[in-house]
């Protein structure tokens, strides 16, 4: 069996000599990997320790430097009596140091979103162009055409949360690699590694494995789809009638329209060539023959009246009743007794398309959900978390020959084993539930509004003298005629309150609209002269 072998340098300085030892941890989904490396406390003497030294980390099997594993920076240290813990984070940590401000918009050109919005391209350009960090079409994946984002907000953010709001929209993945020195971004899963872990070959002591049932399900209702009812009703033209309201108890979501000078549609079937176009109602463009308002439940003609006739025009118009999916499956049941679950989609198209998705669900979930923890022999660098890979153990009971994917490695030297997690299956419910439009659509929709914010206040200062270039003085003066409530006679009066313009005493001198003018000699009711003019409101 090979030995590790292992090189670490601080600052491009070697400390083979001083390694206790180290433990490298990478975990799929962190996206920044960490290590510790444990050192005597004498190390001051050979390298500086701060908070900013590179750290880097190799190990083969053939030689010390085979594969670089660790590429980062100097978190923090901590001294422990004789020893000294180093704590690093990989090159990654450079996502959450800088910040990036842009409105990423498939509708600009130029814009690295145009001119198809592919989350893919947003983020290789935050990892490039705002991380500084190396990455290419090869090692982030094209998203394609099919799941795009009209706007992605980025108001002083931190580009590592917007990277893994990307990840977490699509399902997939963001690490950083040591060895190649970039950055990846790709589904779950995406690569497959060729080596087969056998228990008693290279799988050493006997692996430990959780059957879970927490998330199971095998009794599902699915709600949210909609089946579209036809409601259909005649009616009589009587050449002067040109709107007719449905009878229906429930809002329709569509209505069609046919007429006739003739038919009697109760005896006669209508035909395509008497359908008539309609559109909604307050639509001014285009060609149209009536216009509906589904929640008024009526439609009416604009380009003809409907003849004289005896039903002779037909609507027919669709209700949407809720059509809810129930699916079990019998088998699960009897293994493991029943695991109900009730879910609501927000973003269901139809019934087929709510079908389907019951029948995806059923089919994941219905059995427990394996994961395992194994120490792996190694040989070589080449397994990474959110690889797949195929396990197979004949000793324990029930027996297991899967596809996993590798949650967590655990990397410790010395030693010459790997600490493996596992699982089949780890994605939640309620995220499944949503698919990848919906997502994307939520993300949109939480930062509508932001784009106009997009922008920095820089406090300056900046004297000069300001010259008046001329005056200008505005009177605004009562005159004998006036509109209630517009500017500037614009007081409204208690009912029993009266006051006259340039004293214009007699009601005779004024002329209203929709009111009664009449003489007003009360004390108090005018301002001036002896008498006001009261105005009542017809």
């Amino acid at each position: 069996m090979s030995k590790r072998l292992t090189h670490v340098e601080i600052g491009g300085t070697s400390v083979d000599d001083y390694l206790l030892d180290w433990a490298y941890p990478e975990s799929y989904g962190d996206s920044i990997s960490e290590t510790t490396i444990t050192l005597p406390k004498n190390i001051t003497g050979v390298v500086t320790l701060s908070n900013s030294p590179s750290l880097e980390m190799w190990e083969g099997f053939v030689t010390s430097t085979d594969k670089k594993i660790f590429s980062g920076y100097i978190e923090t240290y901590a001294p422990d009596g004789y020893k000294i813990v180093v704590y690093g984070r990989d090159k990654l940590a450079d996502t959450i140091r800088r910040e990036v401000t842009h409105v990423y918009d498939k509708t600009i050109p130029g814009d690295p979103a145009y001119p198809n919005g592919k989350l893919s391209d947003i983020a290789l350009d935050i990892i490039v162009n705002y991380c500084h960090l190396n990455a290419d079409v090869s090692t982030v994946q094209d998203s394609g055409t099919i799941i795009t984002i009209s706007k992605f907000v980025c108001n002083h953010a931190d580009p590592l949360e917007r990277l893994k709001k990307l990840a977490e929209t699509m399902g997939w993945a963001l690490y950083y690699r040591a060895d190649t020195d970039m950055v990846y971004f790709e589904p779950t899963g995406f690569t497959t590694n060729p080596t087969v872990l056998t228990v008693g070959d290279n799988i050493i002591e006997l692996p430990k494995w959780k059957y879970s049932t927490e998330q199971m399900i095998n009794d599902l209702t699915l709600e949210g789809a909609v089946m579209d009812q036809p409601r259909e009703q005649l009616f009589s033209g009587n050449n002067s009638d040109t709107t007719f309201t449905l009878t229906t108890a429930e809002a329709p979501s569509h209505i069609d329209v046919y007429l006739s000078a003739t038919k009697n549609y109760s005896t006669t079937s209508a035909v395509e060539s008497e359908h008539k176009i309609g559109v909604p109602e307050g639509t001014t463009v285009g060609t149209f023959d009536y216009t509906f308002d589904l929640k008024q439940k009526k439609f009416t003609f604009s380009s003809t009246t409907p003849p004289v006739g005896t039903n002779n025009i037909y609507s027919k118009s669709f209700i949407e009743t809720p059509n809810p999916i129930h699916r079990v499956d019998g088998v699960s049941i009897t293994a493991y007794g029943r695991y109900k679950k009730t879910i609501t989609l927000t973003d269901v198209m139809n019934v087929d398309d709510a079908e389907k998705r019951s029948d995806y669900i059923i089919a994941h979930y219905k059995n427990p959900f394996i994961s395992g923890k194994l120490k792996m022999l190694v040989t070589d660098s080449s397994f990474k978390p959110g690889q797949q890979v195929r396990i197979v153990d004949n000793v324990s009971s029930p027996v297991v020959d899967d596809y996993f994917i590798i949650t967590k490695i655990t990397k410790k030297w010395p030693g010459n084993f790997d600490e493996l997690e596992v699982g089949d299956k780890d994605w939640e419910p309620t995220e499944w539930q949503v698919n990848i439009t919906e997502r994307v659509k939520r993300l949109e929709e939480t930062m509508i509004g932001d784009t106009a914010v997009v922008n920095e206040i820089v406090d300056q200062e900046q004297l000069f003298n300001m010259v008046p270039y001329s005056q200008e003085y505005l009177i605004e003066m009562l005159n004998d005629s006036f509109v209630v409530g517009i500017d500037p006679n614009d007081v409204v009066y208690d009912e029993d309150e009266t006051a006259i313009l340039d004293d214009f005493e007699s009601a005779a001198s004024w002329t209203g609209s929709g009111c009664t003018l009449s003489d007003d000699s009360t004390a108090g009711h005018f301002w001036v002269g002896t008498q006001g003019v009261r105005v009542t409101v017809t």
